[in-house]
């Protein structure tokens, strides 16, 4: 029985959101092709500006404080612009090298959009992935189930994140209107950003997203208290950029969109 009758269609993001448990697939990267230039980054500065569009990360990376110091401290100057695109140039490889090793549907996933799909909805994506990049996770994502009816890159628009304009396309490619009724899924701040920036309601997920920042096994092994810190540090960055819901899982967002729709029902915005 249809359930959503004032929604008008549902974008997510890719990797953290729907596939890659934790977005490990860039983590490791980013610290490598640093590394390689003689820069130590810790995984938690490498997540900071995850969602982005990939060379927009590196570029945001380049401005941290440490990099900075340390690249003087190697190279006797300032890094550069140039600096960031060789870098990027030694990223992209890599990362296109292992996307389909992390094309694994999150648990609850698959689910979530057989509840929308049968609720009579489109699914549009977003990414910071480029074009080259999703459509590699796009064909495994497909063998294992899951496959959204549109997706846009980050390399497709003059702007990406936190830009409203992959949400745009979508909307424009799906016929979703008007925009205050569609919904943005996301696990990191810039995911956020682009729905409020687009006009949708919006939804941050904690398990399984780069905001948290833990794999599966590190999620299972990890003591609870030290799990519980690093998911109330990113409820607290989500509470910080106004997201209109916070929620544990893909599980629970069936019964957010179910409350969206009444919201919507009742004369209700997404908050700004």
């Amino acid at each position: 029985m249809k359930e959503l009758n004032n929604l008008k269609g549902i974008i997510v993001d890719w990797a953290g959101t729907m596939v890659d448990y934790g977005c490990m697939a860039p983590l490791n990267v980013f610290v490598e092709v640093f590394k390689e230039k003689g820069i130590t980054i810790s995984k938690e500065e490498a997540r900071g500006p995850m969602g982005l569009k990939k060379l927009d990360h590196i570029r945001e990376l380049s401005k941290l404080h440490t990099v900075k110091e340390q690249f003087k401290t190697i190279y006797n100057r300032e890094i550069c612009e140039d600096d960031v695109r060789e870098i990027y140039s030694n990223f992209e490889p890599k990362l296109l090298n292992i996307l389909s090793n992390y094309a694994e549907p999150i648990e609850g996933a698959l689910e979530l959009v057989q509840f929308i799909k049968d609720n009579g909805l489109k699914i549009g994506s977003t990414s910071g992935y480029t074009k080259e990049m999703m459509d590699i996770v796009k064909v495994h994502a497909k063998k294992n189930g899951y496959e959204p009816d549109y997706i846009v890159a980050a390399d497709e628009l003059k702007e990406a994140r936190p830009y409203p304009y992959m949400i745009y396309k979508n909307a424009i490619e799906l016929e979703m209107y008007p925009i205050c009724n569609v919904v943005k899924i996301g696990d990191t701040p810039s995911d956020v950003l682009e729905g409020k920036n687009a006009g949708t309601w919006t939804i941050a997920i904690l398990n399984g997203g780069s905001e948290v920042g833990l794999s599966i096994e590190e999620s299972e092994s990890l003591p609870l208290e030290i799990k519980e810190e690093k998911i109330n540090k990113a409820k607290d960055v989500f509470k910080s950029l106004n997201a209109d819901y916070i929620v544990d899982s893909l599980k629970d967002v069936k019964e957010v969109l179910r409350e969206i729709d009444k919201r919507i029902e009742n004369g209700e915005y997404p908050s700004r």
